[in-house]
Parts: structure tokens; sequence; C-alpha cells
């Protein structure tokens, strides 16, 4: 009798510790920057930790820091694999450094509109498995991807032509679109976005290389007089949300499908609203009084352009693993 009691209070106590560890908690820290405004942020942020949090019962919390409290654009590829922030907002191609082969998406060899990225980046696509395995070997998970449009150029010259960028001082966001001004003959320089503003307003830099959501959302227009939209000719700005690798793991199995169905839904919807601001950023841009151009094929300057980017474009096709330019031409 005594050994049957003595074996009834060990299972109870399993039952009990096996409940308690159920029902444990997790916070999470969550790191953005740029304009609050913005879709990738304004959208994405709170669906998501509202998603995470209810689906899992309350046991996934968040710590968010927004405007780059936490980390800065440049530096997210380092502190999210060194554990310095657990979820980041984060663009592709700064992570050109440590997985070159996310550059793609900012060479003339990306192929898709943003509606067309809505289905292409979806979570278990090849294009998303495949970046997915490039980051991994950097300790980081990707939980969303999301096109936020082609780039567009802010600056204090009109800009229709390769000719009128010959030899000017524009800002790149990363490596990648670095090498892409450099090879239209400008002079890059990466800053962070939030240098942009003043680098521009004090001349220090002719032109801005930007998404179009920072360009509205920190008002570039207040200190640029016109603004060129490539229109998909260099490609387009992939940005998204990632995870250190070593957390996501650490986390039970139900709450890391918690977190992936969460980023999934909440990425849809962000997408969505990505490509409805697109047309009305342009439009509010232009009500304030700067000149607005955006090249469309057929035309004689979007031929001009893609004469400027074809050697780049040809010696791009080289310099990436043929798998990945077999995915971009399916």
């Amino acid at each position: 009798m005594k050994r049957w009691a003595t074996g009834f209070a060990v299972m109870v106590l399993a039952l009990a510790g096996g409940s308690a560890a159920a029902a444990q908690s997790y916070t999470l820290t969550l790191s953005t920057w740029g304009t609050p405004n913005h879709p990738q942020v304004r959208v994405f942020v709170p669906r998501f930790m509202e998603l995470a949090e209810k689906e899992s019962g309350g046991r996934l919390k968040f710590k968010y820091f927004p405007n780059g409290m936490m980390v800065k654009e440049a530096f997210v590829d380092t502190a999210l694999p060194s554990g310095t922030v657990d979820i980041s907002l984060t663009t592709m191609d700064n992570w050109a450094g440590r997985a070159p082969a996310v550059g793609v998406t900012t060479t003339p060899l990306w192929p898709y509109t943003m509606a067309q990225d809505k289905a292409e980046l979806e979570p278990g696509k090849p294009l998303f498995r495949y970046f997915d395995s490039l980051l991994e070997k950097s300790n980081t998970r990707i939980l969303a991807l999301f096109d936020i449009g082609p780039a567009v150029v802010s600056t204090g010259f009109p800009l229709r032509t390769p000719a009128e960028i010959k030899g000017r001082v524009i800002r790149a966001v990363s490596k990648g679109s670095a090498e892409v001004l450099r090879a239209l003959g400008a002079s890059p320089v990466v800053l962070s976005v939030g240098d942009v503003y003043s680098a521009l307003q004090r001349h220090t830099i002719d032109g801005a290389f930007s998404g179009l959501g920072a360009a509205a959302g920190l008002k570039y227009y207040e200190v640029s007089k016109y603004l060129m939209g490539t229109n998909g000719l260099t490609g387009a700005f992939i940005n998204g949300y990632v995870m250190n690798l070593a957390k996501f793991n650490s986390l039970p199995q139900d709450l890391q499908k918690v977190l992936l169905d969460a980023a999934a839904k909440a990425r849809d919807e962000t997408q969505d609203a990505l490509i409805k601001a697109y047309g009305e950023d342009l439009k509010k841009i232009a009500g304030h009084g700067v000149e607005v151009y955006v090249p469309q094929p057929g035309s004689k300057e979007w031929s001009a352009w893609q004469s400027a980017l074809a050697g780049f474009k040809a010696q791009s096709e080289k310099s990436y693993p043929p798998e990945l330019v077999k995915l971009l031409s399916h």
C-alpha cells in the first residue's frame, strides 16, 4: 500500500510538472526601424503580436522596440544572430555580406512585381525555402518575406536617364544596391534610413536610393525636388521579419507553429497594404510639389536604363548560383 501511494504521488508530481511546462510563458523582443507609418510596421507588428498572443493562449508575449531603438537597420545582420534581439524587421539585401545570394533581390535579375511576390515569397515556396536555408547558416530563421516595391531615387536634380546619375553621390541601402548604383556610374554611399533626411538637407549626398514608403513617411520630399521610380528596373526591396534561430528552436513545437502561422497571416495582410500604399505614396509625394517620374516599358528612357544595366545584369547572372537563377526564370 505504501509503495502504491508513493508511485501515485510521483505520477501526480510528474503530471503537475508537465502541466506547468505546458503553461510556461515566453517573452520575445521584437525590433523595427524606419517610419512607424510604413505598412511593414503599422500593419505587420500589431497583427502578428495579436495573433501570436491569442493563438498561444497568452503563452507568447512581446516587448516591442520601434524606430531603431534597439537595433538600427544596418546592424540587424549582426544583432539578430548574436541574440541581441529575438525578432527584427530586416531588408534581405542587408544580409548579402553573410549570404551573398540574397543580394539578387536588388538586381535587374529580380523579375517579379509586388503582386507576383505575394505568391512567390509565401512560406514553403521555393524562393522562401532557398533564402531561409541561406540565413539558417547565420543562426537566423525567416518568419516572413514581402515586397515593399521597386526602389525610388529622391534627388535634388532632374533624373530621367542614366546619363544624369553619373558622377552623383547617391545613398545606397546596402552592398547590393551600391553595386547597382556603381554600375550606373554613380558614387554610392551606404547610409542608415535615419540619416538620409539630414544628408539630403545638407547636400552631402545628391540623392537617395530607397523604398517609396521611406521617402514618403520620412518626408524626403521636404529636402528633395525630384523623385524617379525605378519601376522594377533595378529589382525590388524584399523586406521581412527574421528570428534568432536558437531562440526559435528553444520554444516548444506548438509555439513555433503559432509564430509561423501568425507571421504568415500578418504577412499576407501586409503585402496587400503595401500594394495599395505604393500608388498612394506616389500621389502624396507629387502633392508636395515634387516632380515624380516613372519610366514606362517601351519608352526611350526605359530602353536607356535597360541598356545601361545590361552589362551588370549579364555579370550578375554569372555570379549568382545557377539554381537561384533558375528559380527566378521559371
